[in-house]
């Protein structure tokens, strides 16, 4: 979406906001979005927007968190060059059973 402020992604959830607020990998979705748009339209991209059924978030990216995802982003590469197994990060059966990484997990619950 475009503003007076720039460019800001916003991402639509359909669900409620979590009680905490947006979770880890929402926020890194969004920041990637905002590298996206960086690049693509050689402009600084200031905030996005986190909205679910019931509220939005407008979240600051700035410097730290512009790192911390490409930082995230340059894990990911090194994990597929080495051919890494990705480690589970949760303890729910039923996000197991969606995983596309499922088959050649020696995590699955």
């Amino acid at each position: 979406m475009r503003t007076p402020r720039g460019i800001v992604p916003v991402e639509l959830k359909s669900s409620a906001a979590p009680r905490t607020g947006p979770h880890e990998a929402q926020l890194e979705q969004l920041f990637a979005y905002c590298l996206l748009l960086e690049e693509n339209y050689q402009s600084t991209v200031r905030e996005g927007i986190i909205e679910y059924s019931n509220r939005a978030f407008t979240i600051p990216f700035n410097d730290q968190r512009r790192k911390w995802v490409l930082d995230l982003i340059g894990e990911v590469k090194e994990a597929k060059r080495v051919q890494a197994e990705p480690g589970r990060s949760h303890q729910h059966a039923g996000r197991c059973r969606a995983c596309g990484f499922r088959d050649g997990c020696s995590e699955a619950l």
